[in-house]
């Protein structure tokens, strides 16, 4: 089995999200997993616009702009599984999610490719606090993709912590909430294999 883990958080130093997936990381290498881990930060993702529709009425079929939304598409779909992890910003999933999401469309034109990622369980991390709109960023989550597996909502201010430290894998309850994250994914990937 094969996982894809993901961090859609900005920030240039590794943040809750990206410390929650590498732990995350370390549950599923000790399970004798195979996984990646890719920062959102490191590849380029455009918005859609300024176009032609190009993704929707070309011969070809691709998007005018530049960037690496096909290959983390393809990259996703070379798996057997997915792990987002989503910061909250103004009460919903961040911008760089919902700029990759909606690029789906550039790539989906390869029928292959999108009966693959489709077909790819996405189990998600929202990390903000639920006063902040982390249930709001839950539920959008729910109506944007298909196949969602597991989602869990970590919320800073439930350990006293301020949602910028960066240090929710500090704390010996997160790493069992996200050990029984896991567990779950694992055992639902078991109970129900893909064909």
């Amino acid at each position: 089995m094969r996982v894809c883990l993901l961090s859609f958080s900005g920030r240039k130093k590794p943040g809750n999200c990206f410390k929650v997936l590498q732990y995350i990381g370390e549950v599923l290498e000790n399970r004798g997993v195979e996984y990646s881990l890719l920062n959102m930060t490191d590849y380029k993702i455009n918005g859609c616009g300024n176009c032609s529709y190009e993704c929707m009425v070309s011969d070809r079929r691709q998007c005018c702009h530049e960037d690496h939304v096909a290959f983390l598409y393809k990259t996703i779909a070379a798996h057997d599984l997915a792990i987002m992890a989503l910061p909250v910003y103004s009460g919903a999933p961040c911008s760089r999610f919902f700029a990759f999401n909606e690029r789906s469309q550039s790539v989906f034109g390869d029928l292959t490719l999108y009966e693959r990622y489709s077909r790819i369980t996405k189990n998600y991390v929202v990390i903000g606090n639920e006063e902040a709109g982390g249930l709001d960023a839950l539920n959008m989550i729910s109506v944007i993709e298909e196949n969602v597996g597991e989602v869990l909502l970590l919320q800073s201010h439930h350990y006293g912590l301020d949602s910028l430290s960066g240090t929710l894998t500090d704390i010996s309850e997160v790493k069992s909430t996200l050990d029984m994250f896991v567990q779950s994914i694992l055992l639902g990937r078991v109970e129900s294999p893909r064909k």
